[in-house]
């Protein structure tokens, strides 16, 4: 899966140097087969279709932004103002994960760029879209169509219904068509 996954981003428009790319999809692929057991009742393909769409939304695969290299006055990395005007992250990694419960063992170590590092971060981004899908498929619609609610729940951390999770669903669709293709699996 982690050719299939490395095409997908291939796929995406890229700006800066796609060079970790394989480091990234083997740790998506990771993640998602890893997922695919107690945390995710679905299919493997569809975590990592997940997991490429939101990195590729949350940061363009960005490893300044994994290494922690935020630019905090441009507004990255949810950048907010302490309380003695100092600027600082609330997120971290390329999927811009915020501390919350379901990702509180992680947290410490989702940042860099070492695969250990990006392994971290790919499997705490996995549990968040693992939560946010289990607690967003409260209907039959949400359940049949779970991208959108998926989505929404992690990118806000609180609402299943986020207008622009709909641009977020198309790539992730677009990804999940490279990656469910039959030369993909084991």
């Amino acid at each position: 899966m982690k050719a299939a996954i490395l095409a997908a981003m291939l796929a995406l428009p890229h700006g800066e140097s796609t060079a970790h790319y394989p480091a990234v999809a083997e740790a998506i692929e990771a993640a998602s087969w890893r997922a695919s057991g107690d945390e995710w009742k679905h299919p493997a393909e569809e975590m990592a279709a997940a997991l490429v769409a939101i990195a590729y939304h949350e940061s363009h695969f960005s490893m300044r932004i994994q290494s922690g290299q935020c630019r905090l006055l441009q507004g990255e990395c949810d950048a907010s103002k302490g309380r003695g005007g100092q600027m600082y992250p609330r997120a971290r990694s390329m999927w811009q994960i915020q501390k919350t419960y379901v990702v509180m063992d992680d947290y410490a170590g989702i940042v860099g760029a070492s695969p250990e590092a990006l392994h971290r971060a790919a499997w705490a981004a996995a549990l968040v879209v693992a939560h946010a899908r289990e607690r967003c498929a409260v209907t039959t619609w949400a359940r049949q169509h779970w991208e959108v609610p998926t989505l929404s729940g992690y990118a806000t951390g609180y609402t299943c219904s986020w207008r622009r999770s709909w641009g977020r669903r198309a790539t992730l669709r677009k990804a999940l068509a490279v990656i469910e293709t039959p030369q993909s699996r084991p």
